[in-house]
């Protein structure tokens, strides 16, 4: 079914890397960043989706606008490339995502640094959209993964949670996601694109 086919989260992985990224002391909810609107790893060129000639931007405006290369900014600050880096990295989402998805281990890739960095805005790992959904309700859960046959698991502290809630409400009240916006209710969210990982 749709719900249990492993897809790749595009940019939807960018406020789970933030709230672990805070929760590991690498970042902090005041962080600033800069980059050059490029970044080039293993001979690749990654570029934002509209292309630009760099910016300074906080953690708000990062998650509205949805800057891939912010997001590899923000993966690299813990360590660069290092392999040390890479394997936090790989453990902190097989934390998260657990059975549910895919993991790579950076180390062992061809074009290591290239994929690392591809990974910080969701290319090269997978994940099923339900236990997407299941990640995304701990952002409202102070923090908690609750399964009825599980019981409850912290996948974050409650305070990377509860600032990430409030920025994916701003990301819908303040930037490009305005439409999803309801006066009704609460709303929060962030766009992505993804691609199906096929067998083989």
């Amino acid at each position: 079914t749709f719900a249990q086919t492993r897809w790749e989260p595009g940019s939807v992985i960018k406020p789970i890397l933030v709230a672990l990224l805070l929760d590991h002391g690498v970042i902090q909810e005041n962080s600033q960043f800069s980059d050059k609107g490029y970044v080039v790893a293993d001979h690749y060129r990654i570029d934002n989706h509209i292309p630009d000639n760099g910016a300074h931007y906080d953690i708000d405006t990062f998650l509205g606008t949805s800057r891939n290369t912010g997001a590899i900014q923000i993966l690299q600050r813990l360590g660069g490339y290092s392999a040390t880096a890479m394997q936090r990295w790989q453990d902190m989402l097989t934390h998260v995502v657990g059975p549910a998805g895919y993991v790579p281990n950076f180390r062992q890739l061809p074009d290591k640094n290239y994929r690392y960095d591809e990974s910080s805005f969701g290319v090269g790992i997978t994940i099923t959209p339900y236990r997407l959904a299941q990640i995304y309700a701990a952002f409202s859960n102070n923090g908690q993964d609750c399964a009825p046959d599980a019981g409850c698991r912290q996948l974050f502290s409650a305070g990377a949670a509860a600032y990430i809630h409030q920025e994916l409400a701003n990301v819908v009240h303040n930037f490009p996601g305005q439409k999803a916006a309801d006066t009704r209710c609460n709303t929060g969210g962030k766009s992505g694109t993804a691609l199906s990982a096929q067998p083989g």
